[in-house]
């Protein structure tokens, strides 16, 4: 079928006969027998059946297709063998004829006609049927030209279809019941859209979250504030209503930040002083809250919570995500130590220093000193994956500044050096006396970096015409420090 659907493709000419015995070979296609590939091909060749009928001629086929009947064309009458499956093919070629949805084309000129096949395709969208999704294609394209066929009575039946629609449990009907109800709601009346915006019964089915709430009036948000941060509070509970919980919550970020603190945050602070980091609700948190506030609110949310009588790490978390984007403008070596000298949030602690928003940022003395002392009060035992993690991060850090900058300073230069000879220190000294994992764990970390970075830095060096003594003091210094953290990794 494929190479005789090209061969067709490829020569669209041919008398009436050539296209007639055509239909009727589509017409007596078996859904089992027709692949998923085929069917666009058997669009296209349909689409160049109809594109050379008159316009009449062209909606008296589809009138005959609806009515499930036989098909008369030219004087010839063509069984149509799976009048459902025949249909979906003859809906789905009307997105080949390209000019009917042109900008070229006149809408008065196909708005019935094309207001006809919307409601039988709706009508006869079969929820268990994969060929189904190009009935739903065709309406959303229609829909997205031709909108203003709807009067909003129609639009409010279509959503309300949709509903039933995205009960289907395939793939891709849920993306084109949200793009359809998307245009549905904007031509619905006032009335008629508080049947689907109403805080208490989203979220509907058939309709994306985010559309219903960006449709919520800042008087709305105050007079059920309450209500709507309770709902977002239960749906961050569970994994199956945590992201419509966020969509509700972005939701109410119409407010300004002192409105935030005064209007919101009272109903939050209950629920934040003791968490269960095992939980759905912290999974929540970290996932949707945390980053949501972060962005609209900046370094003010940190700046806030940091004061706030809520569990630690939740504060560390909020500055994590501070940090990430970039928000931070002020000193937090204080907040950092608070975070290291807590058992729960040590760990953190370096994951927040280690993540750099941009590569022009050189890791601080401090930082340095604090990720040294972490690796020492760990002398006895193991680095978890995620400290590990946040080491990689560290180190790529500081490499990669330093490889980057080669028009760098002496002192620039000098800083770097010390920086690691103090990491090689700790990794040597103790091979030569107690050697425990820590050490071997941060090696292994030092030399898959370094590894990584040989060719890039040869590379650096090789590009500048100018290689001055600092410069190749470094490049022969780092690669002393990868042959050394190779033989402390072998040694052990």
């Amino acid at each position: 079928m494929k190479k005789m659907l090209e061969y067709f493709l490829s020569n669209p000419g041919g008398n009436m006969e050539d296209k007639v015995s055509l239909l009727a070979f589509i017409a007596g296609l078996q859904p089992e027998c027709v692949f998923h590939d085929d069917i666009e091909n058997i669009a296209k060749v349909l689409a160049g059946i109809l594109s050379v009928l008159d316009q009449k001629e062209r909606e008296n086929i589809f009138n005959q297709a609806f009515s499930k009947s036989n098909i008369i064309i030219a004087g010839h009458s063509i069984t149509v063998s799976q009048p459902w499956f025949f249909l979906v093919l003859l809906i789905n070629s009307l997105r080949h004829l390209y000019w009917l949805f042109s900008n070229k084309s006149k809408s008065f000129d196909h708005s019935d006609f094309l207001h006809k096949v919307m409601v039988e395709s709706l009508k006869n969208v079969r929820i268990l049927d994969q060929h189904s999704i190009y009935l739903l294609r065709t309406v959303n394209l229609i829909l997205k030209k031709y909108g203003h066929i709807l009067t909003s009575d129609m639009s409010f039946q279509v959503i309300k279809h949709m509903h039933y629609v995205d009960q289907s449990p395939l793939i891709g009907f849920k993306q084109y019941t949200h793009a359809i109800t998307k245009i549905g709601l904007n031509l619905l009346t006032i009335k008629q859209r508080e049947v689907f915006c109403d805080h208490r019964v989203i979220p509907v089915k058939g309709i994306e979250t985010y559309n219903l709430i960006k449709m919520f009036t800042k008087e709305y948000l105050d007079m059920y504030i309450d209500e709507i941060v309770n709902k977002v509070l239960c749906s961050f509970k569970t994994n199956i209503e945590n992201k419509d919980g966020s969509i509700f919550y972005e939701g109410l970020l119409v407010f300004n930040f002192e409105e935030w603190k005064a209007r919101i945050w009272p109903f939050l602070l209950p629920h934040l002083r003791n968490i269960d980091q095992e939980g759905e609700f912290f999974q929540s948190l970290l996932k949707y809250w945390i980053p949501i506030t972060s962005n609209a609110y900046k370094q003010d949310f940190y700046l806030f919570v940091r004061d706030q009588q809520v569990d630690m790490i939740l504060k560390g978390y909020v500055l994590l995500e501070t940090r990430k984007k970039g928000f931070i403008n002020f000193d937090m070596t204080e907040d950092i130590w608070r975070l290291f000298h807590n058992l729960e949030t040590v760990n953190l602690s370096i994951r927040i220093i280690s993540m750099y928003h941009k590569i022009s940022l050189c890791p601080s003395n401090y930082e340095i000193d604090l990720v040294l002392k972490c690796l020492s009060c760990n002398d006895e035992t193991a680095l978890d994956d995620e400290l590990i993690k946040s080491l990689k991060m560290f180190f790529s850090q500081l490499f990669l500044y330093a490889h980057t900058d080669l028009q760098a300073s002496e002192e620039n230069f000098e800083f770097y050096l010390k920086t690691v000879d103090r990491f090689y220190q700790f990794c040597f000294n103790s091979s030569k006396t107690d050697f425990s994992e820590v050490e071997l764990q941060v090696s292994k970390i030092l030399l898959s970096i370094l590894t990584g970075m040989a060719n890039f830095r040869y590379f650096l060096l090789l590009s500048h015409s100018e290689i001055t003594f600092n410069r190749a003091r470094l490049f022969s210094l780092t690669n002393v420090f990868l042959f050394l953290s190779y033989n402390i990794v072998n040694a052990f």
